[in-house]
């Protein structure tokens, strides 16, 4: 082993036992084998591909920073906008297991969702604001600009992100339901409560962009609720019986946290059913509380109206 191998290792090794995730866990989230995390690990393999490399650092949530660090130390060049594609596409073939897998930074988070959203299949939102799904093109940017540490490809994956979710969400609601469960205060809230002039007409577009979904999918169906769920939360369940259902829970907070939780985790992947069936009563208790007015769609496009006329 030479003395770049040996460094390699060592970073590795670090990473690994900061993530807190079984090696056996990495291999599934990330595709790699366990004897290719246990070769890197050991300093066996010393020309790793660019493609792994970076689907371990999505698996055991280095930032974007520590990912050039990861890459440096294999003589690889820095992360550049050809690596979008690349965390894009790494995501969508990803594992998720019965363990539950830690996110702890914002892209991550949204990395996240949009590999569990690949699955086909209907999937249940809950949360105190309206999905981030449907953020028009330049809001994550407009959001986090000031709250997160800068690299140089950051801004274009979090737009890349958010386009492949957005496309993703309109091929799945051509055949399958999504269920948005949201209190009605906190809804109100998301816009009277924003005194910041350019982060109110953003959201003032995203409710534009919920009610245009409203209009266009009869497959995408909104309901206002009395009482506020504990966690926010997605369901995705499946259309196969080879796929299990996931749910992804995090934190209950306002959208526009990331840079100040840097660090912190903030959700969680699983596919573990125990946990998915807690979730499941959650969303029955959430339907007894809808508010029946707004189930008639001219009244809940109205009560969107006003939102964004205010």
């Amino acid at each position: 082993m030479n003395k770049r191998q040996g460094k390699s290792a060592a970073f590795i090794r670090e990473a690994l036992k900061r993530s807190l995730i079984p090696r056996n866990q990495v291999a599934t989230f990330s595709g790699l084998t366990n004897t290719y995390i246990r070769d890197l690990e050991q300093g066996n393999i010393a020309n790793a591909s660019r493609e792994k490399l970076i689907a371990l650092a999505i698996t055991i949530n280095l930032t974007l920073h520590e990912t050039d660090e990861l890459l440096t130390v294999f003589d690889r060049a820095k992360l550049n906008m050809d690596d979008v594609s690349i965390y894009i596409q790494s995501v969508k073939q990803r594992g998720t297991s019965t363990v539950v897998h830690p996110v702890r930074d914002y892209f991550g988070y949204e990395l996240l969702l949009l590999g569990a959203e690949q699955t086909p299949g209907a999937k249940v939102v809950s949360a105190n604001h309206p999905t981030a799904i449907l953020r028009v093109e330049g809001h994550r940017t407009s959001v986090e600009i000031d709250m997160v540490e800068d690299h140089p490809i950051y801004w274009e994956l979090r737009e890349a992100i958010g386009r492949e979710r957005r496309r993703n969400l309109g091929l799945q609601l051509n055949q399958y339901t999504m269920d948005h469960y949201i209190h009605k205060k906190s809804l109100e809230e998301y816009i009277r409560g924003c005194h910041d002039p350019k982060e109110r007409e953003w959201r003032k577009k995203h409710i534009e962009s919920v009610l245009l979904h409203i209009r266009n999918y009869e497959n995408f169906n909104y309901y206002l609720t009395k009482i506020q769920s504990t966690f926010n939360f997605m369901i995705k369940f499946t259309g196969s019986s080879d796929e299990a259902e996931k749910v992804f829970f995090y934190a209950h907070s306002s959208p526009v946290l990331p840079g100040q939780m840097e660090g912190q985790v903030i959700g969680f992947l699983t596919e573990n059913q125990t946990i998915v069936e807690q979730f499941k009563k959650d969303v029955e208790i959430l339907r007894e509380h809808v508010l029946d007015e707004y189930l008639n769609c001219h009244k809940l496009e109205s009560f969107f109206e006003v939102l964004i006329s205010q």
